[in-house]
């Protein structure tokens, strides 16, 4: 009968360890595979602007305004003398304060605005996407405005640099 050493129980060990590497890599590789197809399956590419104004465009409500290169999309609704500047987050547009708008209406003039890389404004020519750079553009035309509702901490740190 063969004595079983230490350097055979070593190899066992180290043959089980190269079994369960090669199992954990087989799942990761597995896992990395099908994030690609699903990511292959729901992307879409960007939309272009001409394609999104019909659906989204609304001349009676809805205007452009220059900010020296930039274009922002602003909405005005609403009967009220006192304005309200309503501003979105991240991954968002105006559209989000459609409810608010609605309700705010009869004693408020609300203005909406897409944000440089939102909506319908589209990209900064600065490649500026910073709280006071937003802030510069709204001052710029909306320095009347007294209120502002915010959506998540970005459009409040926006507010307080325009106001503060």
């Amino acid at each position: 009968m063969k004595k079983d050493t230490g350097s055979e129980k070593g190899a066992a060990a180290m043959r089980k360890l190269l079994r369960l590497a090669k199992g954990l890599g087989l799942a990761v590789l597995s896992i990395v595979g099908l994030l690609f197809l699903l990511y292959g399956f729901f992307y879409r590419a960007e939309k272009p602007l001409a394609a999104l104004m019909p659906v989204y465009f609304d001349a009676e409500n809805q205007a452009f305004l220059a900010v020296g290169e930039e274009r922002l999309h602003v909405r005005m609704q609403g009967k009220g003398t006192e304005h309200v500047l309503l501003l979105h987050g991240s991954f968002s547009s105006l559209h989000t304060w459609a409810g608010w708008e609605e309700l705010l209406g009869s004693s408020f003039r609300t203005l909406s605005v897409d944000l440089p890389g939102h909506g319908l404004t589209g990209p900064s020519p600065q490649n500026c996407y910073t709280s006071s750079c937003y802030a510069d553009y709204l001052r710029y035309h909306f320095t009347g405005v007294k209120r502002s509702l915010e959506g998540p901490k970005f459009p409040r740190e926006i507010s307080r640099e325009i106001w503060v």
